[in-house]
C-alpha cells in the first residue's frame, strides 16, 4: 500500500494522527480492552541516527512524532550485538545465555515459550514479518505465528546481486498492511526491517545524504543515513494507515532495533565484533494507551533491555507473566536500575559485558582480559581504568560470573533449548545462504 502524495503528504498525514491521538478515545465497557500490538524493529539501526535522538542532518519524521506522542528511553540496550540472539530475547524474554541462541550455529529450541504462543491462548491473531534470515524458519523463529513470512526469495535467474534477495521496508509496508487487513482483533505483529543493515543503497529521494566531495568514511556514513530516512518513510506509511483504519488508539506500539551499528569508532565498520556503546545502545520508544499510559512525549533515561520488551507487552496487554522470564516491565519506573547485560559469540569473537553507570566492563572470554571504563568521565570507551579501579573491576566480574552461571542455570531448567539446537551452515537452504552472503554473514 502506498500513502498518495508521496513521502511528504504520508509525513503530513502522521504528524497530523499523532498531534490527535494524545488522549483514549471513550470505549464502552463491553469493548474488549487488549490493545494490538505492533513490534517494529529497524536492523542496525543507531539512535543517534534520529531526530528524536538528536540528530540535525536526518529527517525521521515518523518515529520523532511517535517519540513526541509515546515514551522515549534515552538508554536502552540489546543483549547483543548481532540479529539473531538479540531478537530471540526480544521475543523470549530470556538473555542469549538462557535461550542458547548465541553463535551462528544456533537456533531457537521448541522447547523454549515465544511471546506469540502465549498470546494465542488469549485470542490474539500473530504475524512475523522478516527481511533478515538470521531470524527465519531455518533457525526455529517459525514457531507460535499464525503467518510467519520471510522476504527474500530469489527474483531472477543468474548472479546473484547484492540487493537481489533484500526486501526494502516499503515493501514491507505493503505485506503488513495486506495481513492486518484479513485478521481479526486483537493482532500482534512483530516486523523487522532490514535497511539499514549493509548494503548501504539507498535509493532516490533518500540518497541525498551522501556528501557530493567526501571520503570512503563519510561517504558510507550518508548512504546509511539514506537508508535510515527510506526506512522512517515507510514506517510512516504504516503509522498512517493505522490511522485510515482507526487502528492507531487500539494499538500498542514499540520502535526500537536489535543492535547498533559501527562507524570506525573503535576501528571497526558494521557489528557483531564488539560490546561498545554504538553496538548495544538502541533507540526504543512505546506508545500505548493501555495499562499506563504511555504517551505524552516524556523521555525516561533510566537503562532498560530488549529483554524488558515481553513483560513490558504483557504487563500493557494486562495479562499475567509467565515464569520463567528475565526481563522485567518498565511500564512502571524501576525504583533502582538494574545492570545492563551483553553477550556476543559471533565468529571469533567471544565477549561479555556488564554496565552498570558510570561502570561498563566488557570480558574478553578467549583471553579473559578485562577492560573497565568509566562512561561519565569516558563516553566514547576511549581508555580503560582497569588498573586503577580494581575494586571495581572486582565487583563487576563477580556479577557478571553469577549472572553467566544463572543463565546456564535457566538453560538447564528450560530442558532440551538453546545451545543444543544447532544448524549446519552447509544444509542451509540457497536462499538462506545467498541473503546471508548478501548481508555480510557468509563470505
Amino acid at each position: 500500500m502506498k500513502i498518495p502524495g508521496g513521502p511528504l503528504a504520508s509525513m503530513a498525514c502522521v504528524f497530523f494522527l499523532l498531534a490527535s491521538c494524545s488522549t483514549p478515545p471513550d470505549k464502552s465497557p463491553n469493548e474488549p480492552t487488549r490493545p494490538n500490538m505492533l513490534v517494529y524493529v529497524v536492523d542496525a539501526l543507531r539512535p543517534d541516527s534520529l531526530g528524536c535522538y538528536g540528530n540535525q542532518e536526518v529527517e525521521t519524521n515518523a518515529v520523532d512524532a511517535l517519540a513526541r506522542d509515546g515514551v522515549l528511553f534515552e538508554n536502552a540496550f540489546a543483549q547483543s550485538s548481532w540479529t539473531r540472539p538479540s531478537m530471540a530475547t526480544i521475543l523470549t524474554g530470556l538473555y542469549p545465555g538462557a535461550h542458547g541462541v548465541l553463535g551462528r550455529e544456533h537456533r531457537l529450541s521448541p522447547h523454549l515459550t515465544l511471546l506469540p504462543e502465549i498470546l494465542r491462548r488469549y485470542g490474539y491473531r500473530t504475524g512475523f514479518i522478516t527481511t533478515n534470515p538470521n531470524v527465519g524458519s531455518v533457525f526455529g523463529f517459525d514457531q507460535g505465528w499464525d503467518m510467519f513470512q520471510e522476504l527474500y526469495e530469489r527474483r531472477d535467474e543468474g548472479r546473484v546481486r547484492s540487493t537481489e534477495l533484500i526486501t526494502r521496508s516499503d515493501a514491507v509496508t505493503d505485506a503488513a498492511v495486506a495481513w492486518i487487513d484479513r485478521v481479526t482483533q486483537p493482532f500482534f505483529l512483530v516486523i523487522l526491517a532490514v535497511d539499514p543493515h549493509w548494503p548501504y543503497e539507498p535509493l532516490e529521494p533518500f540518497d541525498r545524504y551522501v556528501p557530493e566531495a567526501s571520503g570512503d568514511r563519510e561517504r558510507t556514513k550518508g548512504l546509511y543515513q539514506g537508508e535510515v530516512a527510506a526506512n522512517d518513510d515507510a514506517f510512516g506509511q504504516l503509522l498512517a494507515y493505522l490511522n485510515d483504519r482507526n487502528l492507531y488508539d487500539d494499538t500498542t506500539i514499540v520502535f526500537t532495533s536489535d543492535h547498533g551499528e559501527e562507524f570506525w569508532e573503535h576501528g571497526e565498520r558494521g557489528h557483531g565484533r564488539t560490546l561498545y556503546e554504538e553496538s548495544i545502545r538502541v533507540p526504543l520508544v512505546i506508545r500505548s494507551l493501555h495499562a499506563g499510559p504511555m504517551t505524552g512525549g516524556r523521555r525516561m533515561d533510566q537503562p532498560v533491555q530488549s529483554v524488558d520488551i515481553v513483560p513490558t507487552l504483557l504487563t500493557l496487554a494486562g495479562l499475567p507473566l509467565p515464569s520463567p522470564l528475565d526481563g522485567k516491565s518498565i511500564v512502571t519506573p524501576a525504583s533502582e536500575a538494574s545492570p545492563v547485560f551483553a553477550r556476543l559469540l559471533h565468529d571469533s569473537h567471544n565477549l561479555a559485558a556488564i554496565r552498570d553507570y558510570p561502570w561498563k566492563l566488557i570480558w574478553d572470554r578467549s583471553t579473559e582480559e578485562m577492560l573497565l571504563f568509566n562512561l561519565e568521565e569516558d563516553p566514547g570507551e576511549k581508555t580503560p581504568v582497569t588498573n586503577r579501579h580494581k575494586d571495581v573491576a572486582a565487583r563487576l566480574a563477580d556479577q557478571l560470573f553469577e549472572h553467566a552461571a544463572r543463565n546456564l542455570d535457566r538453560r538447564e531448567s528450560l530442558g532440551e533449548s538453546g545451545g543444543s539446537e544447532t544448524v549446519d551452515e552447509e544444509t542451509l537452504p540457497d536462499n538462506v545462504r545467498e541473503t546471508l552472503k548478501a548481508l555480510g554473514y557468509v563470505q
